[in-house]
């Protein structure tokens, strides 16, 4: 089970109003049944709050549509979801159904976006969102480290009593758990991030460690990418241009989409 858009159209018989406020009770359903869908995301808040419609829920949205099950009806919304040169804002605001007007707006917002990272516009806005992926993931890695260096610390076993590995733990812990990277806000100025940190220590005490314990016990820390990198890598992901491909056809096609989960 993942977290679908799937092509639909709306039957003729059900007014535009009805079909907009159902379409915001299931939002609604999705956020508080799933929360952030990407952990990254949680400083945009947590659940919305239940809908003022109390029994609005996506069963009723689906009696009212016609879901296309063509061949290429169907995609994971991870595709757009996935595209991080896009605001982080837009991206979870898109976890919802969209009538067939609606898409066109999607796409051609998204698209114009795109093509603005691609002329090196909203950079100060990237290199916020790419500091705070990037010190995130390191404390979510260093958090663990640090806490399989403590457990092995504790251990009566003669493994851990090895000056290699002892030597190992000490490296570790001499290293905090990174400063957290103030996250962007869409339209609003970036906060400074924290002062550089120097991965390559890191990526040594990691290394060290992982040369005295069995297979099991190794760590992993993630490569760093410089901001270039990283945009460049996002812009030239085979998931954006098949996103808006998929987005253009149906729009062509003069489809809404129905979130399936």
């Amino acid at each position: 089970m993942g977290i679908d858009w799937i092509r639909m159209r709306p039957r003729q018989s059900d007014s535009r109003p009805l079909l907009v406020e159902l379409i915001k009770g299931q939002a609604d359903e999705f956020r508080m049944r799933l929360g952030s869908v990407w952990t990254a995301w949680d400083f945009l808040g947590g659940p919305a709050a239940e809908s003022s419609t109390e029994h609005v829920n996506g069963e009723q949205l689906l009696r009212r549509i016609e879901v296309n099950s063509g061949p290429g009806c169907c995609r994971r919304l991870a595709m757009f979801s996935q595209i991080e040169v896009i605001p982080a804002e837009w991206r979870l605001s898109a976890h919802r159904s969209h009538l067939p007007d609606e898409v066109p707006i999607l796409l051609d917002t998204s698209v114009r976006h795109i093509e603005e990272v691609s002329r090196g516009e909203h950079r100060a806005h990237l290199a916020a969102w790419h500091a705070y992926l990037t010190i995130r993931t390191l404390r979510e890695e260093w958090e663990f480290a640090r806490s399989s260096a403590l457990s092995a610390q504790e251990r009566p076993h003669l493994w851990a009593r090895k000056p290699g590995v002892l030597a190992a733990i000490e490296g570790i812990l001499a290293l905090p758990v990174p400063e957290a990277s103030p996250p962007p806000h869409w339209g609003t100025e970036p906060k400074s991030p924290p002062p550089s940190l120097n991965w390559t220590d890191y990526a040594d005490a990691a290394r060290n460690w992982n040369e005295q314990v069995r297979s099991s016990r190794r760590l992993r820390l993630s490569p760093i990418q410089s901001f270039d990198e990283f945009t460049n890598e996002q812009l030239a992901a085979d998931n954006v241009v098949h996103c808006l491909d998929w987005l253009e056809m149906t729009c062509r096609h003069g489809y809404g989409l129905w979130l399936d989960y």
